[in-house]
């Protein structure tokens, strides 16, 4: 049997949010925390240049559980409407919460 290959992803593992993260830079190099999360350094830079923005901009992440049928009909209706699932959450949010 061929041997597979994979691409080795550049997303931050679910565990690592911006918090996490941007402590873990103040006690370790980009390239300690590649290696412990078998990353790229310069993926690993992304990240905290990422993490930092949204330290700035008062931005958290959210996980949303929703089926994947309903997923593909929110994207679609994403870029049919030339926005962003956030900016649509933002756009309810603001609409049925205030």
């Amino acid at each position: 049997m061929a041997d597979t290959l994979t691409k080795s992803s550049k997303r931050r593992p679910k565990e690592l949010d911006d918090d996490t993260l941007l402590e873990l830079y103040k006690d370790h190099t980009a390239r300690e925390i590649a290696a412990m999360y078998s990353a790229n350094r310069n993926t690993v830079k992304g990240w905290i240049r990422t993490a930092r923005e949204h330290s700035r901009a008062g931005i958290t992440a959210v996980t949303l559980t929703i089926s994947e049928k309903d997923k593909k009909k929110l994207k679609a209706y994403a870029a049919a409407h030339e926005t962003t699932m956030s900016d649509l959450l933002h756009e309810w949010i603001e609409e049925h919460c205030v």
